[in-house]
């Protein structure tokens, strides 16, 4: 469940991953600023480490007031 709109923790509520199949049925994982149908950006990985890792990149990013796509 996100934080509610308003909220200063609203943004890095959001994010998350999500475990998804590509195009040609491979085992995706996709970091997120929310849940399918609600997302404005996303970045496909093919493993989960490396989702693991720009997760943890986006959120640092948000602590420090960068912005998340300058990362």
């Amino acid at each position: 469940m996100s934080a509610k709109k308003g909220n200063k923790n609203a943004l890095k509520n959001k994010w998350c991953i999500i475990k998804g199949m590509s195009e040609d049925g491979m085992v995706q994982y996709e970091v997120s600023d929310d849940v399918v149908d609600m997302r404005t950006v996303s970045y496909d990985f093919d493993t989960f480490e490396d989702a693991i890792d720009r997760l943890k990149e986006i959120k640092l990013a948000i602590l420090n007031g960068d912005d998340h796509a300058s990362v």
